[in-house]
């Protein structure tokens, strides 16, 4: 269940937000019962985890933005056992997510190019032991278009290596959400020197929008 604390809430639609707007400036027309009752109710759900009609041999997984506002008998024991934070990205999960995005060839597992650049740091940030080997994300190249254009030839892993911690070193820690990184690499798909050179003007850039963001809100 994806936001589960949407669930219990009042839309958060635009025409919700357009009754809220309406109710402030003076407009009594009450707001549809769509946009005003909650889509299911907290008693109908625990009953559907451990009650009398709860199906057996299933695993729940539900993510939320916020959540301090669960209830209390939904968080318990039993109902949510395992509690997993995923926090912004450190600078170690930066430099491995480059690396991983640029791997220079499919016989490149995971393990080598880890071995490459071996700073002391552990996985214990990552929260695996063991990374993966197969691709976390789809980075083929379209049809005719070189891997490195601006610099011809592969990518090599001592050079992956190096590239991946300047890269860590322009992102600041904990600021930045992966999906966020993964993103900024996607503009960049195929070209991890153009993605090195740029890397600081967006990081500059994300951080007046998030500035402009409070001011806006204040």
């Amino acid at each position: 269940m994806e936001d589960i604390d949407a669930a219990f809430h009042h839309s958060i639609s635009r025409d919700a937000e357009n009754s809220e707007k309406k109710l402030l400036t003076g407009d009594k027309t009450p707001a549809s019962s769509s946009s005003e009752s909650p889509k299911i109710s907290l008693s109908g759900l625990l009953n559907a985890l451990d009650g009398v009609g709860a199906q057996e041999g299933r695993l729940l997984f539900a993510t939320t933005n916020r959540y301090e506002t669960l209830d209390a008998a939904l968080r318990r024991p039993g109902r949510m056992d395992v509690h997993v934070e995923f926090k912004l990205a450190s600078q170690y999960q930066a430099a491995g997510l480059f690396k991983r995005f640029y791997m220079p060839s499919e016989e490149v597992t995971a393990t080598k190019v880890e071995d490459v650049s071996d700073d002391g740091e552990s996985d214990k940030d990552s929260g695996y032991a063991t990374p993966p080997k197969e691709k976390l994300v789809d980075v083929e190249l379209p049809e005719g278009e070189e891997l490195l254009p601006s610099r011809g030839g592969e990518l090599g892993l001592a050079e992956l290596a190096l590239l991946s911690e300047k890269f860590k070193g322009s992102i600041p820690d904990r600021e930045f959400s992966v999906a966020a990184l993964q993103g900024y690499l996607m503009m960049h798909k195929g070209r991890p020197h153009d993605a090195i050179e740029f890397v600081d003007a967006w990081v500059q850039e994300e951080k007046a929008k998030r500035v402009n963001v409070v001011k806006d809100t204040v």
